[in-house]
């Protein structure tokens, strides 16, 4: 009897480092645990275009009735990989990942059975894709696999009973590629703490890989895949890498463990949702923030240094399937929208709008979805016994003309904004106001140069607005004071629209700039510096900004 690959679960914090642990063999008679096959004439046949050109249009339960027309997002399937079968069972695709044209596709199989698998996919040619490798484990199971460099890297389980040499099921494994980019039975592997290997990653310098239930947590690696260091955080689900700090998602209860770049525990919070034991869980960088696929709970937008949260995104009911179907399994981020894998309630979508993140709507793609990857106008789905769906997206936005954001800092976080691309250099939220850094004449003309200074600037994101017309602030000052307005252009260059010098008092004065229409902007840059003799500080409380969008 094959025996349980249970199913993702991991959280806490200490750290053990171990210098001579050795990249662990196959087996101990060094087999490898899984068969290959690249012959096209048996593999190829799993690649279906026979539903190419199906339409799917995003359904949009979540939007106000006044606002479902003002955007329209379509997925256009291209073509389709089945899943493949193993002991007459037809395995379920868990998670897809993509690396340059090539995509990794992760299999599994639900309840008491050890059967998984890896594909690996030329998509140069969407529309015509070829599947290169199937890795097939008669006796394991795959959560996640990736694709760097001349190796595949996966994370999952491999039944102990089965395979010899291993402490407990969870592994990290490693297999070569050769130069056609199938798989090769050159492998090594990593025994991991726990039941199952939930998930694997590259960064600062090391290979990581999480592994959930008791005794799980995040296992490093060096470059020649031998075990340098172990983090203890039970049920351990995911792992995402930022500019500066990676997180783990930990489940049952959910948390969220932050690492520096030099991946040492420098904060631990409760969050909501992961709640659900064997279940999957993923976590992103969305903007220097933490998005969290909080199954049930929907996502979750946390700020990662202070835990706060920030905003929910709630997924609604849907005609026609129960709410226990509705559950976040995966997300991705690709620049201002999110693509979260919603189970049988399919793949649902956040983007701006103007200024609002929202839920627009959700694919029905008749199948459940379990992972989602982007790249470019690509979104490829894990649509588990449904196999991987790859589609086309085309969104449209009927333009707008008119206010963009209207902004009161009384009930307006400044974390809620920088969640949505604004970047905020010095300015901190004090009550009803933000509240510029405290700077003097010594500092003038740096601040008064954006491209030098990284202080006392509010940067508004303007690269999915058509034209930007007039900016209003409602600002003061404690000492003499100037606010200035430059445009950032998405060629990198600056137009400078001038200096406009704060009244001397310290009323709340408001100033309007005219932004002239201008388009083809990243962002629009509001700063203040100190007039001759000044030194002291200015407290924004209103902003706003029309144009078209």
């Amino acid at each position: 009897m094959k025996r349980n690959a249970l199913l993702l679960i991991l959280v806490s914090g200490m750290i053990f480092w171990s210098c001579n642990d050795k990249a662990e063999s196959p087996t101990a008679k060094g087999e490898i645990p899984y068969r290959l096959d690249s012959d096209q004439s048996v593999i190829g046949a799993r690649v279906d275009v026979s539903q190419a050109g199906t339409i799917f249009p995003l359904f949009q339960p979540n939007l106000p009735s006044s606002r479902v027309q003002s955007v329209d997002f379509k997925l256009e399937l291209l073509s389709e990989v089945k899943p493949p079968e193993l002991e007459g069972q037809s395995l379920r695709a868990a998670n897809v990942r993509i690396t340059g044209n090539l995509l990794a596709i992760s299999y599994n199989f639900e309840g008491s059975t050890y059967l998984g698998g890896i594909d690996i996919v030329n998509i140069s040619q969407p529309n015509s894709p070829r599947l290169v490798t199937q890795v097939l484990f008669e006796d394991g199971s795959v959560s996640d696999a990736y694709i760097e460099g001349e190796h595949l890297y996966f994370a999952g389980a491999l039944d102990i009973d089965q395979v010899s040499g291993l402490n407990s099921p969870a592994i990290v494994g490693k297999i070569r590629l050769n130069e056609a980019s199938e798989a090769t039975d050159e492998y090594s592997q990593v025994d991991l703490p726990s039941f199952v290997g939930t998930y694997t990653e590259r960064g600062f310098g090391s290979y990581l890989a999480t592994s959930g239930n008791s005794g799980g947590g995040l296992t490093i690696l060096d470059d020649q895949f031998q075990r340098i260091g172990f983090i203890d955080l039970p049920n351990a689900r995911s792992v995402s890498i930022g500019d500066t700090t990676a997180a783990v998602l930990q489940g049952e209860p959910g948390r969220i463990a932050v690492l520096d770049e030099n991946l040492t525990l420098i904060n631990q919070f409760s969050i909501a949702g992961a709640s659900n034991p064997e279940a999957k869980g993923q976590v992103d960088y969305f903007n220097s923030f933490l998005a969290v696929a909080g199954g049930p709970d929907g996502v979750l937008i946390y700020n990662p240094v202070e835990g706060d949260l920030i905003t929910t995104l709630e997924m609604k009911p849907i005609d026609g399937v129960a709410d226990s179907d509705i559950v976040a399994n995966g997300l991705v981020a690709d620049g201002n929208t999110l693509f979260m894998a919603n189970g049988a309630s399919g793949l649902y979508v956040a983007d701006l709008i103007g200024n609002e993140l929202e839920i627009l709507g959700t694919f029905d793609v008749n199948a459940s979805a379990n992972g989602v990857a982007v790249q470019d106008e690509l979104v490829i789905i894990a649509n588990g016994t449904a196999g991987t769906r790859i589609l086309k997206l085309t969104k449209s936005k009927p333009v707008q003309e008119g206010e963009i954001f209207d902004i009161d800092f009384a009930t307006t976080s400044r974390d809620k904004l920088a969640v949505k691309g604004w970047v905020f250099q010095s300015f901190t939220q004090s009550g009803n106001e933000l509240r510029g850094g405290r700077y003097g004449g010594p500092d003038r003309n740096n601040l008064l140069n954006p491209e030098a200074s990284q202080k006392n600037q509010i940067k508004i994101p303007a690269n999915q607005l058509i034209a930007v017309n007039e900016l209003k602030v409602s600002i003061r000052r404690d000492q003499p004071y100037e606010v200035y307005v430059w445009l950032q252009k998405k060629d990198g260059t600056l137009e400078n629209l001038g200096l406009s010098r704060l009244a001397d008092n310290n009323t709340v004065q408001n100033l309007t700039f005219d932004l002239k229409g201008t388009e083809n902007l990243d962002y629009v840059i509001l700063g203040a510096a100190p007039a001759a003799g000044g030194y002291g500080r200015v407290f924004i409380s209103k902003v706003s900004m029309s144009g078209k969008y």
